[in-house]
């Protein structure tokens, strides 16, 4: 089973989930928008990958954060405001057999396929 984290209207994880369903690949899917994240989830994903990985600097809401915020970065602070702002986190996150795949990348999706 493939457990995806990430929000519902988010084009890469409709994307993702589109064409793990095409592949018969069996997966649930965590809105961590509407369902929230346990700190402890961020905490294990930073564990298994680089935080400048996981922090979405690409979107909108990266744009709104105060330049004082993203001044100084490093995991602490990033963990903080991934925690504020969840759509900081870089979507989808896949865990799949205990490992941490970020971003639906063809790369990315072929692994999962691997793992599945």
């Amino acid at each position: 089973m493939i457990h995806i984290y990430g929000l519902k209207n988010c084009d890469s994880c409709r994307k993702a989930i589109k064409w793990l369903s095409t592949e018969d690949i069996s997966l649930t899917f965590h809105d961590f928008g509407i369902e929230g994240l346990d700190p402890k989830k961020l905490d294990g994903w930073l564990m298994e990958t680089d935080w400048n990985v996981l922090l979405n600097r690409r979107g909108m809401t990266w744009r709104k954060i105060q330049d004082t915020q993203k001044q100084d970065l490093n995991k602490v602070r990033a963990r903080d405001l991934m925690l504020g702002h969840l759509s900081l986190i870089k979507r989808p996150v896949f865990e799949a057999q205990k490992k941490i795949l970020i971003g639906a990348t063809v790369d990315i999706l072929n692994m999962i396929k691997k793992l599945s």
